[in-house]
C-alpha cells in the first residue's frame, strides 16, 4: 500500500489521505473526523455532509483522475513519454503531478508517515469474511471481533448488488481486497468493511476460541489414522469407498471435518 496526504497548502489543512492499493490498483480516500464543509474542496462537501470519512474506491477514483491528465489526451503518448512513463499509470501520474490542479489550493503528496487517527481506523477493516447459508456471513475484524450478520438488507440497498440475491455461489466467492476494506463480490460489486461494522451480532468468543474450534472441529488422514490407530491406507480407502469430499485440499493433505468422519469414528 502507498500513501498520500492530501493537504490544503493554503490553510495548511490536512484534509485526509488517499490510499493506493498496488495489487488491486484501486484507490481508496480516508477523510479526517470533525471536518467542516468551508475547511474542505468542493469535492469532498456531500461526504463531510453526510457524516462520510471513508470515501469508496469509485468517487475515490474520481478524485485521483481530476488531479491528472487525462487518459484519452491527444497528445497522451509524448506527455507519458516526457515523464519516463512507458503507458498510462494513474499512480506514477499522481506522484509526478503531486495532485496539483486549478480547481483548488491541494496537493497530494506521497507520505510514509500515518496519524494515529488512521491507524485505529484500520482495526474496523476485515481480516477474514465466511459467506454463510442464505446471504449471511461470519466477519472477522482487525480488532479480534467476530460478528455475524446477514447480508440480505445491505445487497438490497445497493442496485449492482442485487443481483447477488439471485446467484448465492458467486455471493459464495466473496474476496477481501484494500488490506481488508472492501468485502467484494466482483472487480465493481463490494460492501466496505467499516460500514458493516457493528451491524451484526456480535459473537461472544476470541480468536483464541475460534482457533481452538477449528483445531479440534478440523482433522486429516494422518491424525485419523493416529487416533484410531489404523493404517493412512485404510483411513484413504474408507474416505474413498464413502465418497467423503474433502472440505480443502493442499497438496498431499485433505482436510476433512469431525461431521464428515463421524461413521467412521463410530465404526471404529
Amino acid at each position: 500500500m502507498k500513501t498520500f496526504v492530501i493537504k490544503d497548502e493554503y490553510k495548511k489543512l490536512i484534509i485526509g489521505y488517499l490510499l493506493y492499493f498496488e495489487t488491486s490498483k484501486r484507490f481508496m480516500i480516508e477523510l479526517q473526523d470533525d471536518l467542516a464543509i468551508k475547511d474542505v474542496p468542493i469535492f469532498f462537501d456531500h461526504f463531510v455532509e453526510e457524516g462520510i470519512t471513508t470515501i469508496d474506491p469509485d468517487w475515490s477514483r474520481r478524485y485521483v483522475e481530476a488531479r491528472i491528465v487525462p487518459r484519452d489526451r491527444q497528445n497522451i503518448k509524448s506527455i507519458l513519454r516526457d515523464a519516463g512513463l512507458k503507458e498510462y499509470d494513474s499512480f506514477q501520474l499522481l506522484a509526478l503531478s503531486r495532485g496539483r490542479c486549478s480547481q483548488d489550493d491541494c496537493s497530494v503528496m506521497l507520505t510514509e508517515e500515518l496519524p494515529d487517527w488512521l491507524i485505529l481506523r484500520r482495526r474496523k477493516s476485515l481480516v477474514s469474511a465466511i459467506p454463510l447459508s442464505d446471504f449471511r456471513a461470519l466477519l472477522i475484524y482487525e480488532d479480534h471481533s467476530i460478528q455475524l450478520l446477514n447480508l440480505k438488507e445491505a445487497l438490497e440497498k445497493d442496485k449492482s448488488l442485487r443481483v447477488l440475491l439471485s446467484r448465492e455461489q458467486d455471493f459464495r466467492e466473496v474476496k477481501l481486497e484494500a488490506d481488508g476494506r472492501l468485502l467484494c463480490f466482483s472487480e465493481d460489486r463490494y460492501l466496505l468493511s467499516n460500514e458493516l461494522y457493528g451491524q451484526g451480532t456480535v459473537l461472544p468468543i476470541s480468536m483464541e476460541d475460534l482457533d481452538e474450534i477449528l483445531i479440534r472441529y478440523v482433522t486429516d488422514a494422518l491424525a485419523l489414522s493416529e487416533q484410531l490407530q489404523v493404517s493412512r491406507q485404510y483411513i484413504n480407502k474408507y474416505l474413498s469407498d464413502k465418497n467423503i469430499e474433502p472440505i480443502r485440499k493442499s497438496g498431499k493433505n485433505y482436510l476433512y471435518t469431525l461431521q464428515q468422519v463421524k461413521s467412521l469414528v463410530r465404526e471404529s
